[in-house]
């Protein structure tokens, strides 16, 4: 909630003390930490900690796809796209966009950047 509020430092605090108190922590933890770095800008952390996480879901693979297209790893991008649109051939940003509930607009439209670079149908 903190990310999504614009609170992303005091939500990576909270995410990283829960993963040091439970090591075998469920994956959506990683999902939360690669969010909160995917708006500080920390691109290649939000791919170190997606890429240790084993089933990828939906929402991890845009933060993923955003990341790589953020770093000019277009071809990486490209692939979690075409997961994600193989998976759900009508996706599409404007589908998106109203499930996209940041308080910021700055971080909103930080992410839509991400996911045009990385080639998601608009």
């Amino acid at each position: 909630m903190l990310t999504f509020a614009g609170q992303s430092e005091k939500a990576k605090g909270w995410v990283v003390d829960a993963m040091r108190r439970n090591p075998h922590y469920p994956g959506w933890y990683a999902s939360a930490l690669s969010t909160i770095q995917y708006l500080q800008k920390d691109y290649k952390g939000a791919i170190a900690t997606l890429t240790k996480v084993g089933k990828l879901a939906v929402w991890d693979r845009r933060y993923l796809a955003a990341s790589y297209a953020q770093l000019g790893r277009d071809s990486d991008a490209q692939s979690q796209v075409d997961a994600i649109v193989k998976a759900d051939p009508k996706f599409s940003l404007a589908k998106l966009m109203p499930k996209l509930h940041f308080r910021l607009e700055a971080d909103k439209s930080h992410f839509l950047d991400g996911l045009k670079k990385a080639g998601f149908p608009e």
